[in-house]
């Protein structure tokens, strides 16, 4: 600190400075005690020891800075106030108004005889005047002496220098003020900014005796060169006093607010190193817990640096050393499960492509594991019955209820290994014939999370194997019984007909019609009998399909077409709806529309406003990544319906409750609709408002 009357009491960087350094370390704190309530909310280790820290901190630096900035900002106020005394002010003071009034009586004198002069010029004529101001300009040792007339025009001039000949002319609102008091005095400066001189000016206005007109007399009179100086030292040491004793004020602010910003950026500091303190104390700590944290996510791979210099090295050490370990652990361990995984998967790979249905059971009878065929077999969704008892399945799907009436006594058994047919009988599906094998799980496989006694069934739907078994047996009977037949069937005929020519013109009349009737009679049976053999060959054939893309519904309206005139009076309707082209062998599906058609007419016997609909439509289904597209054909009559001891073995050859016929039209449909890869079904419409009757429904893929 220098002298208070030096003028520079401080350097004017340094507030500028620490006000820099004090925003500074507040943004450092600020972002600093924001991180510390984060990591308090995040409830991070080592929070709540840093802001207890800080309050210790702050309390120990405050305390002491409060106390030593009150006791300087007192001894720096009484140290500035001791260089300024109040009698120097006051002596100033008193010499400043002792100049000042000296130099008013100076210019007073010179007033006065200015007037004396004025009193003199009364009473002169004009062309005197002039010589009378010059010879009182002498005397009075004015720099200039001025008269005018009362319209400002210059009457008299006497000036000091003869260079001169432009007088220093009194301003306007000097004359104006003339007017109002009729004298005045006052200092006036004189010449260049750098080199003025102070003039003292007086002026008066009187009447002259002559002419009874007014006139301004005024003169500048120099002022003593040393009484100048001496006023302009005093009145500048006052003004000097006076701003030093302002800046008193200022300077002890200065001071005050220095010390204020530095106890401020001490505690600033203060907080800043608790901060930075306790953050280097927690990071072991931190650290430690990271890891933790870390290893209980999963990554068995961390590890913590180990610093010789650090008392936490050996903690390090053992949680590097236990982290080694569990990850070793958890290696074996993966290799185990992975072990595990793969035999899982091979095992579920080898039940999801076996035709076989499995039904995996623990020992209290619930499901524990099953495949998609198990599911397709049973035509039960089965997924969400896994974790369910069995015989709760069997009770939701009455279907069911012979399968755990079959193999509940089995499972209750001691037999390892046994197998059962069952059949299954649905309204959508039919019948269905099952092989039901199962067998007991060894104890030490584990089930729902224990050790017990479990079962495995396995399932094999055998009912198209048993139906083609039959098919081709019957195939087998039909081509013997057609060939056995066929042979005699001709020479039976022309025999009947060679007696009737031979026999005929040797008989009497009566004789004669009665061997005609018996030969047209064997004759005619012999013709049945051809088309008995022709349809045993027929469906014991297997003709090669001709296939091309067809159209279903315009093969219906051909047929359709043939038999709106029919004997039974029966309106065919049609109900065909948007349906695309198929693979279709034109004849083979033209012969299954006959075949439908007649069964339709020949059941309609005798029935009041007899009606077949034939209807049509195309429907999709996703199962897994496979789309299955359909055609369904369903031709439905309003007649009596099938009989249902008929219903599961209805397309079964030589199955009939009709008088004639050979009980094939059905088994052939049957068989072409198999050709062309398709499934028919049969069922007896619902009797809704008193309409009964029977619906063939079949499905042909649209592609083959």
């Amino acid at each position: 600190m220098r002298h208070p009357l030096s003028g520079q009491t401080i350097n004017p960087w340094l507030i500028p400075l620490n006000l820099v350094l004090v925003g500074v370390l507040s943004i450092l704190v600020i972002w600093h005690l924001t991180r510390a309530l984060h990591q308090l909310h995040a409830r991070r280790a080592g929070a709540r020891f840093t802001l207890r820290l800080l309050r210790g901190f702050i309390l120990l630096t405050l305390l002491p800075v409060t106390i030593v900035a009150f006791f300087s900002m007192n001894f720096l106020g009484d140290r500035i106030d001791s260089y300024f005394d109040v009698r120097i002010e006051s002596a100033l003071e008193d010499a400043n108004e002792l100049s000042r009034k000296w130099l008013e009586a100076t210019q007073q004198q010179h007033l006065a005889a200015l007037l004396a002069v004025a009193n003199d010029v009364k009473s002169l004529k004009a062309w005197k005047r002039p010589y009378f101001l010059e010879e009182n300009r002498q005397k009075m040792k004015a720099h200039e002496l001025i008269l005018l007339s009362s319209d400002r025009r210059i009457q008299a001039l006497s000036v000091e220098s003869s260079e001169r000949l432009v007088p220093h002319f009194p301003a306007t609102d000097l004359l104006r003020a003339l007017d109002q008091n009729n004298y005045l005095y006052q200092l006036e400066p004189v010449g260049e900014e750098n080199q003025e001189a102070l003039f003292s000016r007086v002026a008066v206005k009187f009447k002259a005796h002559i002419d009874e007109k007014y006139y301004y007399l005024t003169a500048l009179v120099p002022m003593n060169t040393y009484d100048q100086l001496l006023t302009e030292s005093i009145r500048q040491s006052l003004q000097d006093y006076q701003a030093f004793d302002y800046q008193r004020q200022i300077i002890k602010n200065s001071f005050r607010l220095l010390l204020l910003i530095i106890m401020v950026l001490t505690v600033l500091f203060a907080v800043w190193a608790a901060f930075v303190f306790s953050a280097r104390m927690t990071s072991p700590v931190r650290t430690l817990v990271e890891g933790t944290l870390a290893v209980a996510s999963g990554d068995l791979e961390k590890k913590l640096p180990v610093s010789k210099r650090d008392d936490f090295s050996l903690l390090a050490r053992s949680f590097n050393t236990m982290t080694t370990r569990l990850s070793e652990a958890k290696h074996e361990s993966e290799i185990r499960r992975l072990q595990v995984q793969r035999q899982h998967d091979y095992l579920n790979t080898v039940m999801e492509h076996i035709t076989s249905g499995v039904i995996i059971l623990d020992s209290d009878g619930f499901i524990r594991r099953i495949n998609s065929a198990s599911e397709q077999i049973l035509n039960v969704s089965l997924a969400s019955y896994v974790g369910k008892s069995f015989r709760a399945l069997c009770q939701n799907s009455s279907e069911l209820t012979p399968l755990i009436e079959a193999i509940q006594p089995l499972l209750l058994s001691a037999k390892k290994e046994w197998q059962i047919d069952i059949t299954l009988h649905s309204d959508g599906a039919g019948r269905k014939i099952i092989v039901c094998r199962g067998a007991s799980l060894p104890e030490t496989i584990p089930m729902a999370g224990k050790l017990g006694k479990g079962y495995v069934l396995a399932f094999d739907e055998v009912t198209d194997l048993l139906q083609a078994e039959h098919d081709a047996a019957w195939s087998e009977v039909a081509r013997r019984l057609a060939h056995e037949i066929k042979n005699p069937l001709t020479p039976i005929q022309l025999s009947s007909e060679r007696l009737n020519h031979k026999l005929s013109p040797l008989l009497d009349e009566k004789s004669r019609i009665f061997l005609q009737r018996m030969t047209t009679t064997i004759t005619n049976q012999v013709g049945n009998m051809k088309s008995m053999v022709n349809a045993f060959s027929e469906y014991a054939k297997a003709p090669a399909l001709s296939l091309q893309k067809s159209n279903l519904n315009a093969l219906l309206n051909e047929v359709a077409e043939l038999y709106q005139n029919n004997d039974k009076k029966a309106h065919i309707e049609l109900a065909l709806g948007d349906i695309p082209d198929v693979m279709l062998d034109h004849n083979r599906i033209r012969q299954l529309l006959v075949n439908l058609l007649k069964n339709a007419l020949e059941a309609l016997e005798g029935q009041n406003n007899a009606t077949i609909r034939l209807s049509t439509r195309y429907h999709s289904s996703q199962k897994g990544n496979q789309h299955d597209k359909w055609i369904t054909l369903e031709v439905a009559d309003n007649g009596p319906g099938i009989p249902e001891q008929l219903l599961p073995k209805l397309f079964e050859p030589y199955v009939t409750n009709k008088n004639k016929g050979t009980g094939l039209g059905l088994a052939i449909v049957k068989k072409i609709v198999e050709e062309h890869s398709g499934m028919i079904s049969a069922y007896n419409r619902e009797n809704v408002e008193s309409v009964s009757g029977a619906i063939i429904d079949i499905q042909l893929p649209v592609e083959l």
